[in-house]
């Protein structure tokens, strides 16, 4: 099965340090980028998280 995998970086606070969550998602042959970033929002369950502030995995 192919899947489509997204590095999001966010940021919480304009004085916090951006952080990187990374998600997999099945591709469609509809999607298109905005269709994907729809699906994250229904089920943002990341893959691997990391805060190079805090130098943690989660």
């Amino acid at each position: 099965m192919k899947e489509v995998h997204f590095i999001i970086q966010r940021q919480d606070h304009p004085d916090k340090e951006p952080y990187e969550e990374e998600f997999m998602i099945p591709y469609r042959p509809t999607m298109n980028v905005i269709s994907a970033l729809m699906e994250l929002k229904h089920a943002p369950t990341p893959r691997t998280a990391y805060s190079p502030a805090r130098k943690v995995y989660r």
